[in-house]
């Protein structure tokens, strides 16, 4: 009857494992009076404590062998190139800062065409760009032919932008 819930194979304490928590003995039996039962809690509480504060020490020990926490002296990409590298551990909020960090300190290069020479050059956004500047700058017989040189050295070089060099013109 699959899909019914219940048991799953393998769930709970293993057979013949130990009762960690201590609990009166067989031959023993419960404590029957009220002093035995407080002695009985107050040794139970004495035992759980005492547990407690080896579990807390344990994990204090192991946060400070994983360095966990500690300040992390790079940008977000070492971050997480350390985390992958499993060199350093960072908390929660370590890990949540350099992810939201990321594309701002490293922001992605723009893509260029696999099977395009130019790059920008063949998109319809640039064209259209281009299009705009030249209807705007129909008046302005200068600024368009230093807009127009530019975009052709631009063209020519297949590089960065390059910074038009003109007066601006007074409207």
């Amino acid at each position: 009857m699959a899909g019914r819930g219940g048991l799953t194979p393998g769930a709970g304490r293993k057979f013949g494992a130990k009762d960690r928590i201590p609990r009166a003995r067989r031959g023993v039996g419960h404590p029957e009076t009220l002093e035995e039962k407080l002695e009985w809690e107050q040794r139970r509480n004495k035992w759980a404590s005492a547990e407690i504060g080896r579990l807390v020490a344990e994990n204090e020990k192991l946060r400070e062998q994983l360095n966990h926490g500690t300040p992390f002296y790079g940008d977000s990409k070492a971050l997480m190139e350390a985390t992958m590298a499993g060199t350093y551990f960072p908390s929660a909020q370590q890990l949540y800062s350099a992810r939201e960090l990321l594309p701002h300190q490293y922001p992605r290069p723009e893509l260029v065409q696999p099977g395009s020479e130019s790059g920008i050059f063949d998109r319809p956004e640039y064209l259209a760009v281009i299009a705009a500047v030249t209807k705007a700058l129909v008046p302005y017989p200068e600024a368009r032919l230093a807009v127009t040189e530019a975009l052709r050295k631009l063209e020519n070089a297949h590089s960065a932008p390059l910074v038009i060099e003109a007066r601006p013109v007074e409207a």
